[in-house]
């Protein structure tokens, strides 16, 4: 049975009013409850945009909190990779510096919220890069289709009606020859805005994974209901960040405005990963071998 009070070694885990009503303890080893919790200076906000800026918590959070938490967090400390509970830890000098138990992380719902994004974005991506490793010479881009916005008038239909309305025109839109033959699959996120005019603003963005490449002129020619856009992407962590963006985005009531297609969704995907995943354990017993011959060369 570990008992319930855990010590901290040193003064820092003491407020100096805690130390000035006890002026007979020891500084250097004093017991506290699981629930102590230092106290921290918040400098950052914790609802930002992209992954790098949630990730890194807040500006100035003391060493050993876990990503994705805030002063409001019940427990924000991280477990230390390998640490045992009650195991000692030391500074530069040798000296103790902490012996406690580290407790799972628990998060605001805030924080865990943000978390649950970036895992949900990290997901996806993994998707879009395995599908790009699967398929060789393919392309990754971003793309961007638009329409006229829906005016605020009496007569318009709701706003998860009209969202519907987009999806159906990107599927209908699929089903041409030119986008079959070049578009292997990917990602599409239907978003809406609101103009200073009330209208609404209802858009599509997606990342693909082409066989070649989809020329502006080509796709602006197949889509034909307004603006197109689309860019290869040049940087792979591009792909996180525009996810990520896109998975925190407010959602339309009754409409799922973020789904895969074609090769990254289903049994499709499926047979990607697991192929994958068998190159890799044949790369990893190939290693293996290779270092077997060459320790039994070193050894005859």
């Amino acid at each position: 049975m570990i008992s319930a009070e855990i010590c901290l070694y040193g003064s820092d885990n003491l407020t100096s009013s805690a130390l000035e009503s006890s002026p007979d303890v020891d500084s250097s080893r004093v017991p506290i409850s699981l629930d102590y919790q230092p106290q921290i200076e918040f400098e950052g906000d914790v609802t930002l945009g992209t992954h790098r800026q949630e990730k890194d918590s807040f500006r100035g959070a003391p060493h050993g909190h876990a990503g994705f938490t805030c002063p409001m967090c019940p427990i924000p400390w991280r477990r230390l990779e390998g640490g045992a509970l009650g195991e000692q830890t030391y500074d530069v000098d040798g000296k103790p510096v902490q012996y406690r138990k580290w407790l799972n992380t628990k998060r605001c719902k805030t924080c865990n919220n943000s978390m649950k994004r970036w895992q949900r974005a990290k997901a996806l991506n993994e998707r879009v890069h395995n599908a790009h490793a699967f398929f060789e010479d393919s392309v990754l881009a971003f793309v961007t289709l638009t329409k006229p916005n829906v005016p605020d008038l009496p007569g318009r239909g709701t706003l998860a009606e009209e969202a519907r309305l987009m999806k159906k025109q990107v599927a209908n839109f699929r089903r041409g020859k030119r986008m079959k033959r070049i578009v292997l699959g990917g990602i599409d996120v239907v978003e809406n805005t609101i103009a200073q005019d009330g209208s609404w603003n209802i858009h599509h963005h997606g990342i693909w994974v082409m066989n070649g490449y989809y020329s502006q002129r080509d796709l602006d020619q197949d889509w034909g209901l307004g603006r197109v856009h689309i860019e290869k992407v040049r940087k792979p962590h591009a792909t996180i960040r525009y996810l990520t963006s896109y998975v925190s985005k407010e959602p339309i009531a009754g409409v799922r405005c973020l789904e895969t297609f074609t090769a990254l969704r289903g049994s499709a995907y499926a047979v990607i990963d697991d192929y994958l995943a068998s190159q890799k354990e044949c790369d990893d017993v190939g290693h293996a071998s290779d270092e077997a011959g060459s320790t039994g060369h070193l050894n005859s």
